[in-house]
């Protein structure tokens, strides 16, 4: 009987192992994202090495993602509602520094170390975001052409030879997005969503 049971048993664990297999989720492999980016290029978010991170955004949470804040000589912390050059500084392993630029902006009542603050009006450079993998909204990637950009935003609400710059209607603050060309290439892009 005890041997009958034993059988039994491992007959039992085998086809739950089998349905499990069969059916169960593959687990998916390390490192991989499935965040994608809005398609409204006013939501201010970008993707960096497949996180999306939405402007503004706590400086903390890009140094979470290895970013290091490279401060200003003289400024560690800021005063309420005021702000600073934000330069963000991530080295891939093995690669090149990497560099971020946009503006630290202190919403609270006292005095804050740069950590604590937010980075507003990112500035994202082909030439500084080495070993960076970019996304931007519409799914635009550096290198991209004017038409690209006009196929996934539209006509710019003001064109110039190498910029084109979209403007937010209706809204009560200064928010674009700038976009810069060379040869006909998208080269740099710039969220400005201030804060103040």
């Amino acid at each position: 009987m005890r041997r009958l049971l034993c059988i039994a048993g491992v007959f039992l664990l085998a086809a739950i192992s089998v349905v499990c297999l069969a059916g169960g989720s593959q687990p998916q492999a390390a490192g991989t994202n499935t965040q994608t980016v809005s398609s409204d290029l006013f939501d201010f978010e970008a993707a960096m090495n497949g996180t999306v991170v939405k402007f503004p955004v706590q400086t903390a949470k890009l140094q979470k993602l290895g970013w290091h804040v490279q401060e200003e000589p003289g400024v560690s912390k800021l005063e309420p509602k005021f702000g600073s050059c934000a330069k963000l500084v991530f080295t891939p392993t093995g690669g090149q520094e990497a560099l971020l630029m946009g503006n630290f902006y202190n919403a609270g009542k006292e005095a804050a170390e740069l950590s604590e603050t937010v980075v507003t009006n990112p500035l994202f450079s082909e030439e500084w975001m080495a070993g960076i993998n970019l996304e931007f909204a519409g799914g635009l990637h550096f290198g991209d052409s004017r038409e690209r950009v006009v196929q996934a935003y539209g006509e710019p609400t003001t064109r110039s030879r190498n910029v084109y710059i979209y403007r937010k209607d209706g809204s009560s603050r200064e928010e674009y997005v700038e976009l810069i060309f060379q040869d006909d290439r998208l080269t740099d892009y710039h969220m400005h969503n201030e804060q103040n």
